[in-house]
């Protein structure tokens, strides 16, 4: 799946990425900002991708002009209280971690999230981290509980995000377009399954606002 929109392209995590992430997700400033801190090695790494091949899991590569910037991710989702129970996202090329396309791409993925019927998105940071802590609260994220003794877990309403994000989506909206492409390709993973049927479904008014492209893909 690939998601376009705001400027930013989110593609899934491919086995090509995996050594590209690793390195990444060791470096020192990432690591130190993550609640598992120990050095992950390739066979964890590949433990890990074949772990998320589930239609729980959704992972994605952040493009910004074809250039891979970080990953972003909604994983552990239970469609049946329609709840992401853990998102998350790191930057690590270093022309792009204090720029606007980590806010965009954080507003692409949620704003698809919502839209396909998820009512509450969680995630979990370290208490250290305040710059993280700050820049999730201007997205509409609240404080929802002590995870444990070095993390705080924020919870994210539909409501709270249209409420806090109306100006910035409308300003985006006339600079981008209204348009958010998906494309769902031949190898459709089991999370692109459900997405792909949840967009289709969608009511006329909301689905106006999606491009669906199908290559070859059977839902």
């Amino acid at each position: 799946m690939i998601i376009e929109g705001y400027g930013i392209k989110l593609r899934n995590v491919e086995e090509q990425d995996l050594e590209m992430i690793r390195v990444a997700r060791n470096s020192a400033e990432i690591r130190s900002n993550m609640s598992y801190q120990d050095y992950i090695t390739p066979e964890m790494q590949q433990e890990w991708f074949q772990s998320i091949n589930s239609e729980h899991h959704n992972y994605f590569v952040i493009l910004h002009n074809d250039l891979a910037i970080g990953l972003i991710s909604a994983a552990e989702i239970n469609e049946q209280r329609n709840i992401t129970k853990n998102g998350g996202i790191f930057i690590w090329d270093n022309n792009h971690k204090e720029s606007e396309w980590t806010l965009y791409a954080s507003m692409l993925l949620t704003e698809v999230s919502f839209a396909i019927g998820q009512q509450e998105n969680y995630i979990r940071i370290r208490k250290d981290n305040v710059k993280a802590l700050h820049y999730n609260k201007l997205l509409g994220y609240e404080v929802h509980r002590d995870f444990d003794k070095q993390l705080v877990e924020l919870i994210l309403t539909h409501n709270s995000f249209l409420s806090k994000t109306a100006r910035i989506r409308q300003t985006l909206d006339r600079k981008f377009g209204q348009q958010i492409k998906v494309t769902f390709q031949l190898a459709i993973r089991p999370a692109d399954k459900v997405w792909l049927q949840l967009l289709l479904q969608l009511p006329p008014a909301q689905k106006e606002r999606f491009t669906i492209n199908i290559d070859n893909a059977t839902p």
